[in-house]
C-alpha cells in the first residue's frame, strides 16, 4: 500500500509539473503574442498617421498644381495668339518681297525656312509648357500613395 501511495504521489507530482510547465509555456506564448500585437497596433497607428499627413500635404499642394495647369493654359493661349500674329505679319512681309521679281526666289526660300523654324518654335513652346506642367504636377502630387479613401 505504501508503494502504491508513493507511485500515485509521484504520478500526481508529474502531472502537477506537466500542468505547471504547460501553464508557464502558455503564459510565455501569451506574453510574446501580446508584444507582437502591440507592435502591429503601433505600426497601424503610424501608418494611418502617415496616410493622414499625406492627405493633408496633398490637399495643400493641389491648388498649386491646379494653378500650374492654369499658367500652362495661359502660355498655350499666348503661344497660339503669337503664332497667329506672327504668321500674319510674316505673310504680309514675305508677300511684299514675293511680289518683287528680283527678290521673289530668295524670299520664297527664306519664307519656307522661316515657316519651318516658326512651326518648330511654337511646337517646342507648347510641348515645353505641357512638360513643365506635368513635371510640376508629379513633383507636387506624385503618384497618389493614399488613394481615394
Amino acid at each position: 500500500m505504501l508503494r502504491t501511495d508513493l507511485i500515485l504521489a509521484l504520478l500526481a507530482l508529474g502531472a502537477a509539473t506537466g500542468v505547471t510547465a504547460l501553464t508557464l509555456n502558455l503564459y510565455i506564448r501569451w506574453q510574446t503574442l501580446s508584444a507582437h500585437a502591440r507592435t502591429v497596433r503601433n505600426r497601424l497607428v503610424r501608418t494611418e498617421a502617415w496616410r493622414a499627413e499625406a492627405r493633408r500635404i496633398r490637399a495643400w499642394r493641389q491648388p498649386v498644381a491646379d494653378a500650374t495647369d492654369a499658367v500652362n493654359d495661359v502660355v498655350q493661349i499666348g503661344a497660339s495668339l503669337a503664332r497667329v500674329g506672327h504668321g500674319a505679319l510674316a505673310s504680309v512681309s514675305f508677300g511684299v518681297f514675293n511680289r518683287i521679281p528680283r527678290t521673289r526666289a530668295r524670299s520664297q526660300q527664306l519664307q519656307e525656312a522661316h515657316d519651318t523654324l516658326s512651326q518648330s518654335l511654337y511646337r517646342a513652346i507648347e510641348t515645353a509648357g505641357e512638360g513643365f506642367t506635368e513635371t510640376t504636377r508629379k513633383s507636387l502630387l506624385g503618384e497618389d500613395p493614399v488613394g481615394n479613401e
